[in-house]
């Protein structure tokens, strides 16, 4: 969850600020109530280094975690990122 509205280039532009050279790639954005919601996928070896700078980032932090994506789309609603800007 991001704080704040966000489109996919200003929110790309975000996580880069703070992931630095990690691998990830934003596959949804959804915004509700004040917040945006994304879906981050990260290479398994980086979930844990990423997880902790996403909550170390005072404007952002993490909801959930799953090796699927369908089934956080399911989970949370969020509708799949089809070339939102």
């Amino acid at each position: 969850m991001f704080q704040g509205e966000y489109n996919k280039k200003s929110l790309n532009h975000l996580i880069s600020s703070f992931l630095n050279d990690r691998s990830w790639k934003l596959y949804d954005i959804q915004y509700h109530n004040g917040n945006s919601y994304g879906i981050i996928k990260v290479k398994l070896n980086e979930y844990k280094e990423i997880i902790r700078k996403i909550n170390e980032n005072e404007n952002s932090s993490t909801i959930s975690s799953s090796g699927k994506i369908r089934l956080i789309r399911r989970r949370y609603e969020i509708i799949k990122l089809n070339n939102q800007d």
